[in-house]
């Protein structure tokens, strides 16, 4: 009995003591990453530095470090906080605003955590409670939901208690139960004086929901303010979790395609002297056997390590880990684990996942002239747990994230200097990204492609990559209240060349090596590329980079990709010279069409569909002020012009379609918000491939298709809004499915009646079908249906949609494993009509003229081919066969 007594006391003593934390900010060199256990509101204000934490950048809003892995309960416990800090110089006055101490409550106890931790100042509910030394030198508490008004203006404490570079000031917390209420008491003590008690204040009857959620250190001082160190918190009210922790990798993308496996480790701001290395381990799933496969260097400035493994075994499921020690760390820390699947060749239909717009938080944003303020409660959508969870019971081969992957103004404004604040305010939203969507990129293959707001720009026309222009004293009247547009109507790139090299590393880094490396202007480095995988080859754009800027069409006055002249006719913005993709990748699509080894079908991911699917009112200004259609069928909008979409300019639109539809490509892309699939049409309805536009993760903008004219050529049953339109700039299309904005019933209306969520789509390789599902972010795929109008199933061969004039004799091949690839070229142009793989074994080939044709079939570029010349056309399909034999 005894010893079950002094068993019981080691373990409850055990219990106890694992709720106390104890900070350890020893480090060799400064570093802005302050370790796994916390997340910092912003990244470039927080640093390691002379063994302790320091704030460097202490101006408004409130600056907040949370801890991950202790918070406090509601339990009717009690809690004691308390941290040594001091002023970093007294070269600058303290103001009298500036603050020092705790904040607590942060974001309530029914809240994500992750979600919890974006808190830094906040007007509404979840803002939590401050506990501070102020700058007059008083003892404080303010409410952080009510705009730092004091909590009971008559407790504070009415001595100065100085605080300076050579002072060191214990501040504490003590949270003390009553009953279902709890009392706060906040001390301060002189810590290089026998801990003397230097004042303290109290305040009582605190709702125990008030106090509960995230715990943070705070700071507010303009330029360099204060350090902290020795941080503890303990008590019953504490509760703690340690799997909370985030780093030392923040996550990974990986993709395996042609033999090559490509993994990309993002790891934090490191310290000058931390090792730079890190290493790939891989075992057979479940065998738990690692051993080394590769060697990377972490990057210095992007803080990411690329693994290229050749020869990858693609047959076989293997675990893997991220090795990387960084000194001074607990070792658990040392490994970051995953799950790379084998090539799904096999399978009968590959499953792609497809995402644009990682919106995280939105408005409305109140306060500084250079800061915001932060609204919580159904304002922060992040880390979209609902949506990782439905996409992940859809059991995706392939993600893609088609762009804006973050946002440059949420949750902190952007640092546009191009300076070192730069790169790590781009960081702190890129860790967002991990922080949400890692436990799906950490085992399932990823294509991800940086869009307009992932190099923090409103809009980007990248003209060959060009630095934008300078902002000019004149400035013509449609500009005069948009002088960021101005700047950037002349096309080209905010922020610097290194700056966007940057970007791209940390989202395309592991993606195959690009069709053609050679730099744009500034030495801004290309990405686009191609994949094979699962038996589908996929084709990567650059939209952006290539396009040309509005102001080619300088007579419609754009502003924010829209035109300000009155009735402009989108004709005369169809001129000669501007560019949408560009030579270089219209190259690449012209070898891409016609190299279909190991693939079945063809698809292109880019960051935009080729047309403009948006109506709005004929006098709009701002599509973010567009209003939630109501039950009825609105009848003022009109298909109207974005600068913006790719379905400017028209010419070049229409010469990538021809060129995408010579290999019967489906097309999937984002960036315009609006679910939808299209049918496109150049120079007659439907005569080229499909688009799917995903949705967004979230929506700011109600962006929707509701012309007030009925499309013609309608599917029976089908929505009004679907069928053959012109969009804004007269393009062809044939409307199959929107998921327009609505009046959901969910909750937060402002996300959820936005239409907001995620594209499924099925590619059956042996049939050649393709099932577009289209998912309501709250739907659980596993009971609830999808948009209205969806699912959608097509054919591939309706890819290519032109009215066929005559067909050539049908091919009967056999000695051949799989269906071969079919090449047809028309002999008096010279010109290759499509290059396609047979659905079987039988295939007839339509052609478009009553030329003569040349057939080849096999394996285009292999000695494993059969060619026929001088075949002529037949006015019908199976009059006629030609045995190929192999």
């Amino acid at each position: 009995m005894k010893n079950i007594f002094i068993f019981l006391c080691v373990f409850v003593a055990s219990v106890l003591n694992a709720q106390e934390f104890k900070s350890n900010w020893k480090c060799s060199s400064q570093r802005n990453w302050i370790g796994p256990e916390y997340w910092s509101n912003r990244l470039e204000d927080w640093q390691l530095n002379n063994n302790r934490l320091e704030c460097i950048n202490g101006d408004k809003p409130l600056r907040t470090l949370h801890i991950l892995t202790h918070e406090i309960s509601s339990r009717p416990s009690d809690a004691t906080i308390r941290v040594k800090v001091g002023r970093i110089s007294d070269q600058s006055k303290l103001d009298e605003t500036a603050m020092v101490g705790f904040l607590f409550g942060a974001g309530g106890n029914g809240q994500n955590y992750k979600a919890r931790s974006l808190v830094h100042e906040v007007s509404g509910p979840g803002g939590g409670i401050v506990a501070v030394l102020n700058g007059l030198g008083q003892l404080a508490f303010y409410d952080n939901e009510k705009n730092f008004q004091l909590i009971n203006p008559s407790i504070k404490s009415n001595q100065s208690i100085k605080v300076s570079a050579t002072s060191e000031i214990e501040l504490r917390i003590d949270i003390i139960a009553n009953k279902d209420l709890c009392n706060i008491k906040l001390s301060a003590f002189d810590s290089k004086n026998n801990n003397t008690l230097l004042g303290e204040i109290q305040i009582d009857n605190i709702s125990a929901d008030r106090v509960a959620g995230n715990l943070a250190l705070i700071a507010r001082q303009k330029g360099q303010a204060f350090w902290f160190n020795d941080w503890t918190i303990s008590g019953d009210r504490i509760s703690v979790h340690n799997d909370r922790t985030f780093g030392t990798v923040m996550g990974v993308m990986f993709l395996q395609s042609k033999g090559v496996l490509k993994l990309t480790a993002q790891f934090p701001p490191l310290g000058a002297s931390d090792p730079k290395t890190a290493s790939l381990e891989i075992s057979l799933k479940g065998k738990d056997k690692f051993f080394s496969k590769a060697n990377a260097n972490i990057d210095n400035k992007s803080w990411t390590a690329t693994f290229a493994v050749p020869n990858w075994e693609t047959t076989q499921d293997y675990d893997f880990r991220v090795v990387y020690d960084l000194p001074g760390l607990d070792p658990k820390y040392k490994y970051y684990e995953g799950f790379i699947p084998k090539d799904p060749v096999q399978k009968e239909a590959l499953v792609v996942a497809a995402f644009t717009g990682n919106l995280n938080t939105t408005g409305p944003f109140a306060g500084y002239k250079n800061e915001r303020t932060f609204q919580f409660t159904d304002k922060i959508w992040f880390p979209h747990t609902d949506l990782d969870t439905f996409v992940a019971r859809n059991k995706p081969d392939l993600l893609f994230y088609s762009g804006d992957q973050i946002y440059e103004g949420m949750p902190y404004l952007p640092d546009k200097t191009s300076g070192p604040a730069s790169y790590l305010n781009y960081l702190n939203k890129w860790y967002l990204f991990y922080w949400a969507h890692g436990s799906l990129t950490r085992r399932i293959p990823t294509i991800a492609i940086p869009d307009d707001h992932d190099v923090f720009q409103i809009n980007l026309w990248g003209a060959n990559g060009i630095k934008t222009r300078a902002i000019t004293a004149t400035l013509p009247e449609h500009y005069k209240n948009n002088q960021h547009h101005y700047a950037i109507q002349g096309g080209g790139y905010e922020m610097s060349a290194d700056w966007v090299n940057f970007v791209q590393r940390t989202q395309t880094s592991h993606l195959p090596d690009p069709f053609d490396p050679s730099p744009v202007e500034q030495g801004i480095q290309t990405y686009f590329t191609d994949a094979t995988y699962g038996g589908i080859s996929f084709a990567i754009f650059e939209d952006r980079k290539f396009k040309s800027a509005p102001d080619f069409v300088s007579e419609a006055k754009v502003v924010n990709g829209n035109p300000t002249v009155a009735n402009f006719d989108p004709l005369m913005a169809d001129k000669a010279g501007a560019s949408l993709y560009g030579e270089r990748q219209l190259k690449f699509i012209k070898k891409w069409a016609q190299d279909w080894t190991g693939a079945w079908m063809k698809v292109a991911l880019s960051q935009t569909i080729l047309a403009c699917l948006q109506t709005n009112t004929p006098d709009y200004k701002n599509d973010l002020k567009l209003a939630i259609p109501k039950n009825t069928y609105p009848t003022d909008q009109i298909p109207v012009m974005d600068f913006d979409s790719n379905g400017w300019p028209q010419s070049e639109r229409n010469k990538i379609l021809k060129e995408l539809r010579k290999c019967y490509t489906f097309m999937i892309a984002g960036d315009q918000h609006l679910g939808s699939l299209i049918k496109h049409g150049t120079d007659e309805y439907e005569d080229a491939g499909y688009s799917f536009c995903v949705p967004s993760i979230a929506n700011l903008a109600a962006r929707r298709w509701l012309p007030n004219t009925t499309g013609t050529n309608q599917l029976n049953g089908s929505a009004r809004y679907t069928g053959r339109y012109l969009d804004g700039f007269g393009n062809k299309m044939n409307v199959l499915a929107v998921a327009n904005p609505y009046e959901s019933g969910k909750k937060p209306s402002e996300l959820m009646d936005k239409a907001p969520g995620y594209g499924i789509v099925k590619f059956f390789k042996q049939t050649q079908e393709i099932m577009v599902e289209c998912w309501p972010r709250w739907a659980d795929p596993l009971k609830d249906n999808q948009f209205d109008g969806w699912p959608v199933v097509l054919n591939m061969e309706d890819n290519y949609g032109t009215t066929p004039q005559g067909w050539l004799p049908t091919l009967k091949i056999t000695g051949l494993q799989i269906p071969p690839v079919v090449q047809v070229i028309d002999e008096l142009s010279g010109e290759l009509v499509y290059t396609v793989r047979a659905r079987s074994f039988q295939f007839a080939p339509k052609v478009f003229t009553k030329n003569n044709y040349t057939i080849i079939v096999g394996d285009p570029g292999s000695a494993n081919t059969k060619t026929f010349k001088g075949i002529k056309p037949l006015d019908k399909k199976d009059k006629k066969d030609l045995e190929v034999k192999f």
